[in-house]
């Protein structure tokens, strides 16, 4: 026989997201979209007939969520419709002063969603269907994480044995912190047939563990691809059809319907570079407007002047289809040839003042730069005096 389980782990649920946007719209709307991820889990386990959803931790981004918060939790994981078996991961841990122990959860749990088990004391196997889920919860947000302790929950001869931890392990220390990395070391005791793991939100194999182990990735993502690399984020989780002992078969389950988190790393020398990247923008906006998330990293770009201008421009009409925009880095501004020709050939003071920047700008020096930034301000102000004069 086989069971079907859908693996999850870090929803995060009720994260501020301060640090991304000033902005208490897009910061609802940023949080509102951790809890439809949940929804959207409750699609997939219907679509392949999950007999049960399991959590590998950090349900809630802290200990210190509001009330409202975990209230509404628990209604979306009543939503569900199927079992959800979940461990506390490191931002909501199971030790003293727990969300697990306030009284919105205790109060209201069985009534919102009584198809919702957490395991927090004791390392304990939970038989669904022909698997056992043996969880191992995080009780202090340091917690180090032995991966044989597993065995003390033992399973009858012929049940499959699927791990449920949070943890990180060392193959991703430099990013999810090495001092609670998993400790491999005499795990094949613990007889897993696959491990489900949380904590690193990027969907994602480990090698050298000895059992089959994932990472499922976080269902709504809260950041941009690791490292400052370019690409793009979206929710996901993992489809496990489990046949047996040693004979769980792995499928990566997108959840469609969230916020794209969408990075592109480019320095701009040109125009045709802006035009590439205005292009590119433009087209996944109007594809998903106000369902995008964009990082702009131009990290040592240099632009002439009405290349930069037209960036701006275009930065600013794409700023309502996005529903937030970061940019990191500094964009160097330096006029070409035709530019600095029509700068040193304005009339009067004007055409003074650029031609006196424009030597210093090329002597170097300590006034180089401030030169060169004047002689951009000199040709904003050409530029709206021309416009103002052609309207």
């Amino acid at each position: 026989m086989t069971t079907t389980l859908l693996h999850t782990a870090d929803w995060h649920l009720g994260k501020t997201f301060h640090a991304m946007s000033d902005d208490p719209d897009t910061q609802a709307r940023l949080r509102q979209e951790r809890f439809a991820a949940v929804d959207r889990i409750a699609t997939a386990a219907r679509a392949c007939g999950a007999a049960a959803v399991l959590v590998a931790g950090d349900v809630f981004h802290t200990n210190e969520v509001e009330d409202k918060w975990v209230v509404e939790a628990l209604r979306h994981i009543g939503g569900i419709g199927v079992p959800v078996i979940a461990i506390p991961g490191n931002h909501d841990h199971g030790g003293a002063g727990s969300v697990w122990e306030r009284r919105a959860f205790t109060q209201h749990r069985q009534a919102l969603a009584p198809n919702f088990t957490l395991v927090r004391g004791a390392i304990a196997a939970i038989a669904v269907g022909g698997v056992d889920v043996v969880a191992h919860p995080v009780r202090q947000r340091f917690d180090q994480i032995a991966l044989a302790d597993l065995a003390q929950a033992p399973s009858a001869p012929g049940r499959a044995r699927v791990g449920l931890v949070h943890a990180a392990t060392l193959s991703f220390a430099e990013e999810a912190g090495a001092g609670r990395a998993l400790v491999a070391d005499g795990g094949e005791a613990a007889k897993l047939d696959y491990l489900a793991l949380g904590d690193f939100h990027r969907q994602q194999q480990v090698p050298g563990l000895p059992c089959p182990a994932w990472y499922a990735g976080a269902p709504e993502p809260d950041g941009f691809p690791s490292h400052h690399q370019d690409g793009e984020r979206a929710g996901a989780c993992l489809r496990l059809d489990v046949h047996g002992p040693g004979a769980v078969a792995v499928t990566p389950t997108p959840l469609p319907g969230g916020l794209a988190w969408l990075r592109r790393v480019v320095a701009l020398r040109d125009g045709a570079a802006v035009t590439e990247l205005l292009s590119l923008l433009h087209a996944r906006a109007a594809a998903r407007a106000r369902g995008i998330v964009c990082q702009l990293d131009v990290a040592g770009s240099a632009l002439a002047f009405a290349d930069h201008a037209r960036l701006t421009d275009g930065l600013a009409d794409l700023r309502p289809l996005l529903l937030a925009l970061q940019l990191r880095g500094e964009i160097a501004r330096q006029p070409d040839a035709t530019e600095l020709a029509e700068l040193c050939a304005l009339p009067g003071l004007a055409g003074h003042a650029a031609r006196r920047l424009h030597e210093r700008m090329a002597a170097g020096g300590p006034d180089a730069a401030l030169a060169q930034a004047a002689l951009a301000q000199l040709h904003g102000h050409a530029r709206a005096t021309a416009d103002g004069g052609a309207s």
